[in-house]
């Protein structure tokens, strides 16, 4: 009958005025559209929601019928000019329009306005919109995917059947006519609103059976809204604590917690499913979803792929860590060459004065004693000069500026001949002599820490060292035919080859390792003969 018809028109605008009111998207309304006629078009604003209030910190006391609003919401005249002729040029319809807003603490965000009255007009709003706060992914410079999304299956199917049955109220009163309308209406804005936004949205009522589920969810989590209860749900989608193993608590879910009446802000969790997504990291936002009088309904879940932002972190405290062991090991050798000029040259040189003096003390009146203090000088300075001529060559070897990389890799292995029975075979094919300092530099101490490792650790009698070049590429080939080792168990800190793979990545080459216990080890790099070095990285001792 006509009063039951009214009070599912009431309970439908219930329905969707707690959506408006407890999404997390921003959404704004103006009493009429702007006059671009003007200098400083008004903008008089008629809603704006509890989203817009916590993104901008400003109350909707203090922005709706407020004349000043534009200039508390601008960063500057400036700003409001550019994006009111933006407006005008796009019309009243458009996506994804990133203008800047400042807050009340006065901190700029960045938020993507969607103005859809164009199409979807609403009575008593001359135009209106929705936004989502996008600043982080534009200091991140992360592309937000951004996808048409359409209702879930279920949801779909009621809208079919809600179709179907006012047609038949149609036809059975013509007066229904206004309710199926009005119905219709608020579904189309309801699918506008979820067809804006790119990020996944989820609505389960008070049973956790789900009501909504945007094509974007499905895409993210690689599976539709299923029909089980929500102990069931980090089962079938895969869905893990942040240690990866550790099965998420399904009572824990920010979706589950918003049925509870509980909100949640940017849940990380893993996402890792047989014949689905895997390796995925989500964040998740939850907030409780309620009618007009306050009774709780059920929960709204909004999540988003952070995969890049989550690896980019973990990549850079791993270079990180790389960084601070090579200052660690770069300090060593600072501290390695302290205690040799202490303990060496200045004992030497120390030394060689006494005598020195001797010789001065003793040159008249004992000539042969004089003598023999002064071959004791000499024998003292010989043995500065071997040390200091060893300590060069450790950090960089003068032959390397004056001969080259090959005959600095020669000279090396022929020093090392007798720290031990390894013999090394040097194979080389390069088209220059000289090449950039800082890669000869890179390649010579490569070369040296692949033989410390193989001396130190394999065991083996022989070994091969290749160097060949092939238009702008350099190879670089260590192999032994030791111990080896599982390749697999290495231990993130062992500084030698994780050394040998962060040069090759400073100079944007790589290096590989590869191994099996008994059957030696082959240390593979290949370096740009001309490059430039890894962004952020202005110089990098070799």
């Amino acid at each position: 009958d006509r009063t039951g018809s009214v009070q599912a028109l009431r309970d439908s605008e219930a329905r969707m005025r707690a959506v408006v009111e407890n999404m997390p998207f921003m959404m704004c309304a103006l009493a009429q559209v702007p006059d671009f006629s003007q200098a400083r078009p008004q903008l008089d604003f008629v809603v704006w929601n509890p989203e817009c209030e916590r993104v901008s910190g400003y109350s909707a006391t203090e922005i709706v019928g407020n004349p000043r609003a534009q200039e508390l919401i601008s960063p500057s005249a400036e700003h409001h000019q550019s994006a009111v002729r933006e407006w005008e040029t796009l019309g009243n319809y458009f996506r994804d329009q990133a203008w800047p807003l400042r807050t009340k603490d006065g901190t700029v965000r960045t938020v993507a306005w969607s103005n859809l009255s164009g199409r979807f007009p609403i009575p008593g709003w001359g135009s209106w919109g929705v936004g989502v706060d996008v600043t982080e992914q534009v200091e991140a410079h992360a592309a937000l995917e951004r996808a048409h999304t359409e209702l879930e299956q279920r949801v779909a199917t009621r809208t079919a059947e809600l179709v179907s049955a006012n047609k038949r109220l149609r036809q059975e009163i013509g007066a229904r006519q206004l309710v199926e309308d009005q119905l219709l209406q608020q579904t189309r804005i309801l699918r506008a609103i979820l067809d804006s936004i790119g990020d996944g949205v989820a609505v389960a009522d008070a049973a956790g059976q789900f009501l909504l589920f945007n094509k974007a969810a499905e895409r993210i989590l690689g599976n539709g809204a299923v029909d089980a209860p929500p102990q069931d749900w980090p089962s079938i989608y895969g869905l893990y604590m942040p240690d990866k193993t550790t099965p998420y608590p399904h009572t824990q879910l920010p979706l589950v917690r918003a049925i509870r009446g509980e909100s949640t802000v940017d849940v990380p969790l893993y996402l890792d499913r047989v014949g689905g997504p895997s390796g995925v990291w989500l964040s998740i936002s939850g907030c409780p979803l309620k009618d007009e009088t306050g009774k709780l309904r059920g929960g709204v879940a909004v999540f988003r792929d952070i995969t890049e932002r989550r690896l980019a972190h973990e990549q850079l405290q791993a270079e990180q860590r790389l960084l601070q062991q090579m200052l660690l090991a770069h300090e060593r050798d600072r501290q390695l060459l302290a205690y040799e000029i202490h303990d060496g040259f200045v004992q030497d040189v120390t030394g060689a004065r006494l005598h020195l003096e001797a010789y001065y003390q003793q040159r008249e009146r004992n000539p042969a004693r004089a003598d023999e203090e002064f071959q004791r000088v000499l024998r003292l300075l010989r043995t500065t000069i071997d040390d200091a001529r060893r300590a060069i060559s450790g950090l960089r070897p003068p032959i390397l500026d004056e001969q080259g990389i090959v005959a600095a890799i020669e000279y090396l292995i022929n020093e090392q001949v007798g720290a031990g029975p390894l013999q090394v075979d040097f194979r080389h094919r390069i088209d220059a002599k000289h090449m950039n300092s800082l890669l000869e530099g890179t390649i010579y101490r490569m070369v040296q820490e692949a033989l410390n490792n193989i001396r130190r650790h394999s065991g083996a009698e022989r070994a091969e060292v290749t160097l060949t070049q092939e238009g702008h590429r350099l190879s670089l080939e260590v192999r032994d035919y030791g111990a080896g080792f599982d390749a697999s168990q290495v231990v993130e800190n062992r500084f030698g080859l994780e050394g040998i793979r962060e040069r090759a990545r400073l100079l944007r080459g790589k290096a590989r390792v590869e191994s099996v216990p008994g059957k030696g080890t082959r240390v593979f790099v290949e370096l740009p003969v001309t490059y430039p070095l890894r962004q952020g990285i202005r110089k990098t001792d070799a």
